[in-house]
Formats: structure tokens, C-alpha cells, sequence
């Protein structure tokens, strides 16, 4: 969604309110309803990767070791303690 759509609509308003405006493709624009979800689904995969090597690089060994039995966990889709 465009910068100006998204601020629009953070005010209550849109493009249509405004007539001389040229209207955005419809059919590119998530679900109104669901703004506050595509706002937060929005995010950049590469910049949340390499964060998230810089991260894992600190780490020390019990901490390694938890996320590691944590994540198996997920994949696995096994609920444990």
C-alpha cells in the first residue's frame, strides 16, 4: 500500500476524499479491515535475518542450547516443557 494511502487511512480518511487525486488499483490494496494486520505482517525479511545472525553470534552456550530445544520444538510442532 502506498505511503499516502496508508497515512490517509490512519486519519479516517482515503484518495476518494479528495476528487482531483488519482485513485489506486483497488486490487493491490490489502483488505481495509485488516490494516492493522498487514501493517504488522509488513516487515523486512532481510534486515529481521541479518539482525537476527548478529544476535544468534552472541549468544553463549545455555542460551544457544534453550533456542536450539525451543525451535526444535516448534518445527516439530510438539508442545513440551
Amino acid at each position: 500500500m502506498a505511503k499516502i494511502e496508508k497515512q490517509l487511512l490512519s486519519c479516517g480518511k482515503s484518495l476518494s476524499d479528495f476528487p482531483p487525486m488519482p485513485q489506486a488499483d483497488k486490487s493491490l490494496i490489502p483488505d481495509k479491515q485488516n490494516i492493522l494486520i498487514h501493517e504488522e505482517t509488513n516487515y523486512n525479511r532481510h534486515v529481521l535475518g541479518e539482525e537476527h545472525a548478529r544476535l544468534m553470534s552472541t549468544m553463549i552456550a545455555k542460551q544457544r542450547g534453550a533456542y536450539d530445544t525451543i525451535m526444535t520444538r516448534v518445527n516439530q510442532n510438539k508442545p513440551g516443557q
